[in-house]
């Protein structure tokens, strides 16, 4: 006969008749019940936090803490690093088709073989939800690249990149007595990624253009949880820092097509795009947390994104070159990528007993406004500045940065 958890049922009967006092309520009961669960067969240090706290009865201040929320970010980072990787690609290939223009490639002599030079970097906040926890997304990566104009009309190349991104989780903000072991945050996330990339560009006449891009990624991450365990009584703690390190891959696909026409110096076009991203991540096994470590599940997400913009340039010569300032509209239609998921367990658990993370739904639509000016001068020299901004889309904030030069042999 299986043994009754008399905390457990202690507990449920508080939270049931509402009559105990509020620093024993359960704050988030999916990890109570989950915490309760792995004592019946905690081993370790993980037996020893069960024995302090009466088989797993800790505070509601620290069930929240502990609950891993920070897990559901690893999937969505990665697929929002591969996003912007293909962005920058795609702002480098749009603001340099300003020099498009026949006149300009001729007088300039673009034609052969061209070493790009670029750097981006983004900035992502996420506003607290019930679901997930706030938090800022930093990404900043270097590429070079190789390419061919073949003719005016078609170019291929090769992109090599280095990316660094690190999210900052916000600290968790106490209801009641609670120390303040971590008053930065709540955690981080951080990635190193190597890429290929591989695109070209195809022109029909003057003003018709399809264009491709396939890049593949490879990603090593580091992740930091930082929580409390604090009893129901809330007259004994002990900080929980555990650290976790994993590998992952991401694939991203492009096929855009577009129609550009001139008026003077002025060029306006619209255009499409479809792309498809996917992101694996291993799973992983947490370190340290004085027996609240985590072993995490592999994630495995990808989504598809309809983009239709408009573009409006204008050529402003110099003298010794030629200026090409742009402003850019783009609606995006995501679909595929469900609510972030992950499935966690206590290393010190034998049972392997697990608790089943699900985040918000990801909004489907959103509106991108950028502005770019181009630099064209003599000897295939080019200069690029790109910046944009995400619009409509809940919880987030995003911008971007892409910048880079062009030199033709």
């Amino acid at each position: 006969m299986k043994k009754l958890n008399l905390p457990r049922l202690i507990r449920y009967a508080t939270v049931a008749s509402l009559t105990l006092p509020t620093s024993v309520m359960a704050a988030n009961d999916a990890f109570q019940d989950f915490l309760f669960t792995a004592c019946e067969s905690a081993a370790s240090d993980l037996a020893a936090r069960c024995t302090e706290s009466g088989g797993g009865n800790v505070s509601g201040d620290s069930e929240s803490s502990l609950n891993p929320s920070q897990m559901l970010t690893q999937s969505a980072n990665a697929l929002q690093e591969a996003k912007a990787n293909v962005r920058a690609i795609r702002d480098q290939d749009d603001t340099s088709r300003a020099d498009r223009q026949r006149q300009v490639i001729e007088s300039a002599g673009l034609k052969g073989l061209g070493v790009v030079l670029m750097a981006d970097t983004s900035t992502l906040e996420r506003d607290e939800t019930d679901l997930e926890r706030g938090y800022e997304i930093d990404m900043t990566s270097l590429k070079v690249a190789l390419d061919y104009r073949y003719t005016d009309d078609f170019i291929v190349g090769v992109l090599l990149g280095y990316g660094s991104t690190e999210s900052t989780m916000d600290r968790y903000d106490p209801s009641g007595a609670f120390p303040d072991y971590n008053p930065s945050s709540s955690g981080s996330n951080e990635s190193d990624t190597i890429s290929i990339s591989l695109y070209t560009t195809k022109y029909f006449g003057e003003s018709f253009y399809v264009d491709a891009i396939g890049s593949y990624v490879d990603a090593d991450y580091t992740f930091e949880r930082n929580a409390v365990f604090q009893v129901s009584a809330r007259n004994f703690d002990l900080p929980v820092d555990t650290r976790g390190e994993t590998s992952g891959n991401q694939l991203a696909l492009g096929l855009g097509a577009g129609y550009d026409q001139s008026a003077g110096s002025l060029t306006y076009g619209v255009y499409g795009r479809f792309d498809y991203q996917d992101s694996s991540i291993d799973g992983y096994r947490e370190t340290g947390g004085n027996g609240l470590a985590l072993s995490v599940g592999s994630a495995d997400v990808d989504q598809t994104i309809v983009t239709l913009g408009a573009r409006l340039s204008s050529a402003i010569s110099t003298g010794t070159g030629v200026l090409v300032p742009q402003a850019f509209v783009e609606f995006e239609n995501k679909s595929g990528a469900d609510a972030p998921q992950s499935k966690v367990s206590f290393v010190e658990d034998s049972a392997n007993s697990a608790l089943q993370l699900e985040g918000d739904d990801p909004d489907s639509s959103l509106y991108r406004l950028g502005l770019s000016v181009t630099g064209v001068w003599s000897h295939g020299l080019s200069a690029f500045l790109a910046y944009s901004s995400d619009f409509q889309e809940d919880n987030f904030d995003r911008f971007q940065i892409n910048g880079g030069m062009r030199i033709e042999f």
